[in-house]
């Protein structure tokens, strides 16, 4: 991104779009990112696109989730009413520019609608949040079907909204049926299933029912051995290739 803006001049489109790849994928890492870098981005596309181009919203979506990103190493830096407030300003225009080019039953659409739900959940406004990831589900669901992937990211989102709320039995639902569409698409040792078996053996002990949670140990320590299996090897792989 520096190399652009020193070669082509910093108020230039071209910067643009390498500041949100960067930003987008330490927000995926939970890594923090500096608030300048994006607002720089966001500046620049603001001047020289119109008011609904895509990457505005991209700029602002990329804006609301560094506001949201605690750095992994410092617990106290989490994110405070302030910026999570302004991060829903930001997913809320952005919103209406994506569903006015998209459509409101769209994956782009059911994507922010996620992250203004996660935001919801901090700001402790469930109904709120909740009813931002039915919408998320809802669309997701009529794009790309019921069992697709996307949809289970996004139930395990309102499972989390529920366990907030200690409404252990619909949250013990929504994680029972997205594990069963992860595994179906990516298998047994798929790396995001340990939270939702960390998650359902607590509901299991919250509710009251230890041989459940025992149950969902177990399954848990099988999905830990299968990952070990998957590591060792892609280790063999990569010293296979390196020879």
């Amino acid at each position: 991104t520096l190399f652009r803006s020193n070669l082509l001049g910093g108020n230039n489109i071209l910067v643009v779009p390498p500041s949100l790849a960067r930003t987008s994928a330490l927000c995926a890492k939970q890594y923090p990112c500096r608030i300048a870098d994006v607002q720089t981005a966001l500046d620049i596309a603001k001047s020289l696109l119109p008011a609904e181009h895509p990457l505005i919203t991209a700029s602002q979506v990329a804006k609301a989730r560094a506001l949201a990103v605690r750095p992994p190493d410092d617990p106290g830096a989490n994110m405070n009413y302030w910026t999570a407030e302004a991060a829903c300003d930001l997913l809320h225009s952005s919103l209406k520019i994506t569903e006015k080019a998209f459509g409101a039953i769209s994956v782009q659409t059911a994507r922010l609608w996620d992250y203004l739900g996660d935001i919801y959940r901090f700001l402790r406004q469930f109904r709120e949040a909740e009813e931002a990831h039915l919408k998320a589900i809802g669309a997701k669901e009529q794009v790309l079907g019921p069992e697709h992937y996307q949809v289970a990211e996004s139930l395990r989102l309102l499972a989390k909204v529920y366990q907030c709320q200690e409404q252990h039995e619909q949250a013990i639902n929504l994680h029972m049926r997205a594990i069963a569409i992860l595994k179906s698409h990516h298998g047994e040792g798929y790396v995001e299933l340990g939270g939702s078996y960390d998650a359902l053996v607590n509901l299991w002990n919250l509710t009251g029912s230890p041989d459940k949670a025992r149950e969902y140990r177990n399954i848990k320590d099988n999905w830990q051995r299968v990952q070990a299996q998957h590591m060792s090897v892609q280790n063999a792989r990569g010293r296979s290739e390196e020879h």
